[in-house]
């Protein structure tokens, strides 16, 4: 691991003697009778960065690592790329992992790519991002090595149903004797350790772990709980794709771990408030979905940097951007070693929700010193409490003095089925004073690069916008009921936003806006 100040003096968005020429991302592939697996991107590059060719790259490997399907391609325009891999190799039953590799001749700025992972079944769905990937080269090697640290960050859900799991592929050395320790950890910070031994790893090998008996689930009494991963990989990016199946792999939930700097003593990893007169402290935004018996939640791990009592209070901000509630909601102390849930329909359970509007909730993260770098929160998005949830990870948005520089923001998402889902957008900032306003140029596109569509929008200061598509005809002429990829250009640099596939009664799927 990075310090999130040399994360971001690493990167050739801030470094430019850095340059990236390949930017790759590895995914364990899961496929039975129920669930088919994807990955789909936009070719984002043509538009953000002018890059006029781009070559791909993906190779499909086995559970034990030995290559079995492989594929080039030339991507010269801007639109919808999706492979399934059961239709791409006929399989129905297969475990493995497929790389992604995407190459230029032009600076690529980051290497890992916007890509998806969508596990994807007649009743459920379960989406998420780029995680792991194999390093390009020594030096990027080193630099994440710097510090090994945990990985947590993601919900054991307590129903009977589920069984708790992570996963990654190894990288290209041969790994014996590797031990895993687990700090499973529940509702009251009790902690229950297991040791996992991986005698041999193959080269590019794919484990998946399910690391909970049911006799153990008894443990988290009947309540969510999370688990600390603490590991010794430094062949690859030890970021684990994770979630929680059913007994009978027909569902899933995915998301992915995050560090774990509980035990940090460093202080690089410590934030203050450049100037309070002008920004709040950091804020964690996210949105409330009023939808049939949706439930909203977040949940909090104890993997962050503590340096004193930390004080939330959370508002309740409608579309406009007017304030609804404003009340304290927590007051999480140095000493919290436990997952800790908040139920927002609970916390403003006394307002009457109207249906032709949309929320988003700003929490505010308080306190009389200095807060930590990296907060990691998930949002729970679920239609009870006994179907999978889409458990998204984020970071509180930190406020810095050079977003006054920024006149503009690109943000981009999937569109998984235009008859299921919609996209949550928010002009929510951190500035005390100031009004920004959002201008937004929208554009659609299909996997023909001919069609497309492009519209324009705008959302009030601190306000946002619900954008659904089943009854919108032109998208859903463009699309079908393929994948398709919405790109936002705006004139505020605080747009952002989430994007949800949903069936009101069986299950939400979600992710951040890359």
């Amino acid at each position: 691991m990075k310090s999130y100040n040399n994360h971001l003096k690493s990167t050739s968005f801030l470094n430019q003697e850095i340059n990236v020429f390949r930017s790759s991302a590895i995914f364990p592939i899961f496929i039975n009778q129920y669930i088919d697996c994807k990955i789909t991107f936009l070719s984002y590059w043509m538009i953000k960065k002018k890059i006029p060719e781009i070559t791909c790259v993906y190779t499909v490997r086995s559970n034990t690592g030995e290559p079995i399907y492989k594929k080039n391609f030339l991507i010269i325009c801007t639109k919808s790329y999706e492979i399934s891999f059961r239709e791409t190799m006929g399989i129905k039953n297969f475990k493995g992992s497929v790389e992604i590799e995407f190459f230029s001749s032009k600076n690529l700025i980051f290497p890992y790519p916007a890509v998806i992972i969508n596990y994807i079944g007649n009743d459920s769905n379960a989406y998420v991002h780029s995680c792991g990937r194999i390093y390009n080269n020594y030096q990027d090697k080193i630099e994440n090595n710097k510090m090994i640290v945990p990985e947590s960050g993601f919900d054991i859900l307590p129903d009977k149903i589920f069984k708790p799991f992570f996963s990654f592929v190894n990288g290209g050395e041969f790994l014996k004797n590797e031990k895993i320790v687990l700090h499973l950890i529940n509702c009251n910070g009790k902690k229950l350790i297991k040791k996992i031994i991986l005698d041999k790893i193959k080269p590019y090998e794919t484990k998946f772990i399910f690391f909970l008996k049911a006799e153990e689930k008894k443990f988290f009494k009947g309540k969510r709980g999370t688990v600390r991963i603490i590991h010794n990989f430094k062949n690859f990016y030890p970021r684990f794709l994770s979630g929680n199946f059913t007994l009978k792999e027909d569902k899933v939930s995915l998301t992915h771990s995050y560090y774990d700097l509980s035990f940090l003593k460093n202080a690089d990893e410590k934030w203050i408030n450049p100037n309070k007169e002008i920004f709040y402290n950091p804020i964690v935004v996210f949105p409330f979905i009023n939808k049939g018996n949706s439930l909203n939640e977040i949940s909090i791990y104890p993997n962050f940097y503590r340096y004193s009592d930390i004080n939330l209070n959370a508002e309740l901000i409608d579309k406009n951007g007017k304030i609804l509630i404003n009340k304290k909601v927590l007051k999480i102390s140095t000493k919290v070693k436990k997952i800790i849930n908040l139920n927002f329909n609970k916390i403003f359970n006394e307002y009457e929700f109207e249906d032709n509007n949309s929320y988003f909730v700003r929490i505010f993260l308080n306190n009389h010193s200095s807060l930590p770098s990296r907060f990691k929160v998930s949002y729970n998005l679920s239609v009870g409490d006994d179907k999978p949830s889409a458990n998204i990870c984020f970071n509180a948005i930190l406020p810095n003095k050079f977003i006054f520089k920024k006149k503009s923001t690109f943000k981009w998402c999937a569109i998984i089925n235009p008859n299921t889902s919609f996209i949550c957008l928010s002009n929510i900032n951190f500035i005390k004073k100031k009004i920004f306003n959002a201008k937004i140029k929208i554009t659609i596109y299909s996997d023909n690069e001919k069609k497309k569509i492009v519209r324009h929008l705008k959302i009030s200061n601190n306000g946002n916008l619900l954008l659904s598509f089943k009854n919108d005809e032109p998208v859903k002429k463009i699309l079908k009921e393929n994948t398709g990829w919405a790109t936002f250009e705006s004139d505020s640099p605080f747009l952002n936003g989430f994007y949800f596939d949903s069936n009101d009664n069986k299950f939400f799927a979600g992710d951040h806006l890359f």
